[in-house]
């Protein structure tokens, strides 16, 4: 079994940081995930040191609220350790795939998005009705105060279902566009596998702009790392 020496560990650190640096700053992330840390901006994130059992992460968090930054180090364990030096290569891919990709939780979790869910599952419900049965469960279930407030805000019942029929349709259509953009990030610039770009489409498909920021903010940390590199 092939052990990994400090040298072999500078170069690879040397590598990831400046060829693969989304990648270490995606690995923290999910180390961080559910963290006070987690709500923090994260910057000068920098691989330190690989073992057979870890990796050791530098960085700086920064508290937005009161604007303070302090140096932070953590390590990720191997799950399970790897066997061999020539385990790593493959074992960091995996891992760069893995943390790049979404959680289909943040839909739970997160309350905009969730409340987006419900407002287009809400949408698409009143156009299926159709504009009869619309009409009559306004008419004999809503109060009065409702009726007058749909006559006063938008002239008609009818007027109010075609906006319903609208406003489903764009933003059926927005987040199908903002789906396609983010798999194409995925792709071209964040170099994720055919899973991944599939699990972004669906979960931006599903949310919209809640997940496709997500996506952007990666390519943009990638972008400023890549434009560090080129300074040195």
């Amino acid at each position: 079994m092939s052990e990994i020496t400090p040298e072999t560990s500078k170069r690879m650190c040397k590598h990831m940081n400046e060829d693969h640096g989304i990648s270490v700053y995606a690995m923290l992330l999910s180390s961080i995930d559910g963290s006070p840390e987690s709500s923090m901006k994260i910057s000068n994130c920098k691989l330190k040191n690989v073992s057979m059992t870890k990796m050791d992460i530098s960085y700086v968090a920064c508290d937005l609220k009161n604007g303070t930054c302090m140096p932070r180090d953590t390590s990720i364990d191997f799950e399970p350790p790897l066997e061999s030096a020539a385990e790593v290569r493959p074992r960091l891919v995996k891992l760069h795939h893995q943390n790049l990709a979404p959680k289909f939780s943040w839909i739970i979790t997160d309350s905009i998005c969730r409340t987006i869910i419900l407002s287009v599952l809400a949408l698409g419900y009143f156009d299926f009705m159709g504009l009869d049965a619309f009409s009559s469960d306004i008419e004999n279930r809503a109060p009065e105060f409702f009726k007058d407030m749909i006559h006063f805000l938008f002239g008609s019942v009818e007027s109010l279902f075609r906006g319903v029929q609208v406003s489903f349709k764009f933003a059926v259509l927005a987040h199908f566009l903002e789906a396609c953009y983010a798999a194409y990030l995925c792709k071209n610039s964040l170099k994720m596998n055919l899973k991944g770009i599939l699990s972004w489409f669906c979960v931006v498909t599903m949310v919209g702009y809640p997940m496709t920021s997500k996506v952007l903010n990666f390519v943009k940390v990638q972008n400023q790392m890549k434009n560090e590199q080129k300074k040195k």
